[in-house]
């Protein structure tokens, strides 16, 4: 007998190398409607949705926002962490080659 909560709680997952970005308040809603919180990532991959879970550098964010297309044809696969850390801080972290793990049901 299968058991069901193994079976409905099973989660695969992809690796990706993604440019990885942060940015901080902007006083505007995310793309699900919600403001910004620490632990929210935008992505620029519309085929991943709302609520995923990824892991970056093992700390857990949920995909809640998208940045703009044009984000994803000049850099492609990009993933961008809301902080609450100085703009400095943010733009020390600059842009960064990351493995991203994507994980879903």
């Amino acid at each position: 007998m299968i058991n069901l909560f193994l079976l409905l709680s099973a989660v695969t997952s992809t690796v990706l190398l993604a440019d990885v970005t942060m940015y901080g308040k902007t006083g505007f809603p995310m793309a699900n409607g919600e403001y910004p919180y620490p632990g929210a990532v935008a992505t620029s991959d519309r085929a991943i949705p709302f609520g995923t879970i990824v892991l970056i550098n093992n700390k857990r964010y949920v995909v809640k926002d998208r940045t703009a297309k044009w984000v994803h044809q000049k850099f492609g696969q990009t993933f961008d962490i809301y902080s609450e850390d100085s703009h400095k801080e943010m733009l020390r972290f600059g842009r960064q080659k990351k493995k991203v793990i994507v994980l879903s049901r």
